[in-house]
């Protein structure tokens, strides 16, 4: 799996690159100012003007989402480039925002305590070392589950092979930093789940598998 080179890594290569200069602060900036129309494709120039319109510069999945479908993006698309595009970055769960954009964490944590809805999530470990987590689903496009933060350390970049609960291969479900993962839409498509569904994930973490299925709440929301 490709590894992300180190910050001082970057740096030394940018102090010796006549491209680039780096600050007394670390900040890397090129000699040459560069137009972003004119040096991204197609789909990153849709996604970067709509992050630049954006109050405060960030975006939950959600609303950026609908707004990349709204400039013409297919879900499967907006879902890759989210998931590797060099000019998205993720400063908290469910927030995209340009690279390099600076963000008050205190507008980020305003922003989330006015509109985040509260969804379903149930975590447990089970006898067999099984880590299970339920998960309402607040949108089937593109869908993205975020696992507790205090959990997120055994799932983080990590990749999961699916599987039904007869066993058939649903693909690969990935995890980034946060605990934010992708990968569901063959189990959504094949099972008929709908927005507002929970969605359980029991996860084995030594063999690198999940097993995914529907359940039912139970309990309090999240």
């Amino acid at each position: 799996m490709p590894r992300v080179p180190s910050e001082g890594a970057i740096l030394l290569f940018a102090a010796a690159h006549p491209e680039f200069v780096v600050d007394h602060a670390g900040l890397v900036n090129s000699q040459q100012i560069l137009n972003p129309i004119e040096e991204l494709d197609t789909t990153e120039e849709t996604l970067y003007l709509i992050l630049t319109e954006a109050e405060d510069g960030f975006m939950d999945r959600r609303e950026f989402q609908e707004q990349a479908i709204a400039q013409g993006l297919n879900a499967n698309t907006f879902s890759v480039y989210t998931s590797y595009s060099p000019i998205l970055d993720n400063p908290a769960p469910d927030r995209w925002s340009l690279r390099g954009k600076r963000i008050s964490p205190a507008v980020l944590a305003a922003y989330g305590s006015s509109r985040r809805q509260r969804r379903y999530v149930r975590s447990e470990w089970l006898a067999d070392g099984t880590l299970r987590i339920d998960r309402e689903l607040h949108t089937v496009h593109s869908a993205v589950i975020s696992i507790p933060s205090a959990l997120v350390r055994y799932v983080a970049g990590r990749d999961f092979m699916a599987f039904d609960a007869d066993g058939g291969s649903l693909g690969a479900i990935r995890f980034n930093d946060n605990g934010g993962s992708w990968g569901y839409s063959r189990f959504i498509e094949q099972r008929g789940v709908g927005a507002g569904e929970v969605v359980r994930l029991d996860l084995n973490l030594a063999a690198g598998t999940v097993r995914l299925s529907r359940t039912q709440p139970i309990g309090e929301l999240g």
